[in-house]
């Protein structure tokens, strides 16, 4: 396992018991706390908070290859559910909900909840359908990580369009829009989990701040 990786699994483990500790102790605010710190940084440095911190990004990766292990994830994520407003929906009820618990003290396991949508999901679809369609914390990190200084890019004089960068990409950042056209990775939908780095056999894809494209999210 590549140094990175190593470096990525183990800050994935501390901040999943973190998460753990702070939900046990009630200390949920904490999180959230670093979570809006984190979305602020994807100003500069992109979604890092969603490869290398999320705790459900972290125990959805077992999900994800138990799902195709037993060959009950579908390869695709259906058109229905890639809709904005299906989305948006989500993003409004889990700020009324947020507002509710902020301002009537209603305890709500909310993040809990999320968590196990997420895992639920993910036996049964690709990974990006939460990370891309559904995560309700994606919508602020996607409006922030769309214009990040520092992300993964992909160098066009070395990529040659094989498509292997996007078949590992869980997050559904990576568009070739005709067959050997070159890959071009979208920064808003971007996790900086270096999967596609790894995989790629001509080492086109890099962690680069270069001016990044003017991209945003798009609308299903």
């Amino acid at each position: 396992m590549p140094t990175a990786n190593k470096l990525k699994l183990l800050t994935q483990i501390v901040f999943l018991c973190l998460f753990v500790f702070l939900l046990i102790t009630n200390r949920v605010q904490l999180w959230m706390a670093l979570v809006v710190v984190c979305i602020i940084a994807a100003l500069v440095l992109g979604r890092f908070y969603c490869g290398w911190i999320c705790p459900t990004n972290t125990v959805m990766r077992p999900f994800d290859y138990l799902g195709k292990k037993l060959k009950i994830q579908k390869n695709k994520v259906p058109k229905f559910l890639q809709h904005s407003f299906i989305r948006y929906i989500i993003f409004a009820l889990f700020i009324i909900v947020l507002l509710l618990t902020m301002t009537k003290g209603i305890r709500f396991p909310m993040l809990p909840i999320l968590t196990l949508a997420a895992l639920l999901l993910t036996l049964f679809f690709p990974a990006a359908l939460w990370h891309k369609f559904l995560c309700p914390f994606g919508v602020l990190f996607g409006l922030t990580g769309s214009v990040a200084k520092w992300s993964f890019r992909v160098d066009p004089d070395r990529c040659n369009g094989c498509g292997i960068c996007q078949k590992y990409c869980s997050g559904g950042a990576i568009q070739i829009k005709n067959k050997g056209d070159k890959a071009d990775i979208l920064s808003a939908y971007c996790l900086q989990c270096n999967q596609c780095s790894d995989k790629c056999p001509r080492n086109a894809i890099g962690y680069t701040s270069k001016p990044p494209q003017s991209i945003k999210p798009q609308d299903g």
